[in-house]
């Protein structure tokens, strides 16, 4: 799905390093905000209304979300953890499916 190259990894560390781990923690926590507005936006839309600039909106914050998380992940320094707990909730998810 989506990684990093080895260039997007040293600039997201370059950008941690010059705004501060600090910062860029609640930058992640501005940018989650930002998302869940549009999504909640998206939801309360009536049913027959023109969804386009609300999708547009989700579509924009996204990457922003993402940049985010690769800076977390980077600060942190659990990216094994984070990919063991993705594929243990994927997993965990499709089990409760089948009951």
């Amino acid at each position: 799905m989506i990684t990093l190259t080895a260039d997007q990894k040293f600039d997201l560390k370059k950008i941690i390093k010059h705004h501060g781990f600090k910062n860029q923690i609640k930058k992640a926590i501005e940018e989650l905000d930002e998302l869940k507005v549009e999504l909640i936006d998206y939801l309360e839309y009536d049913y027959f209304s023109d969804k386009t600039g609300a999708i547009k909106r989700i579509t924009e914050e996204v990457p922003d979300v993402i940049n985010m998380l690769f800076q977390l992940i980077l600060i942190f320094d659990n990216q094994e953890e984070v990919q063991g707990g993705l594929d243990f909730k994927i997993i965990r998810t499709l089990e409760r499916m089948k009951r």
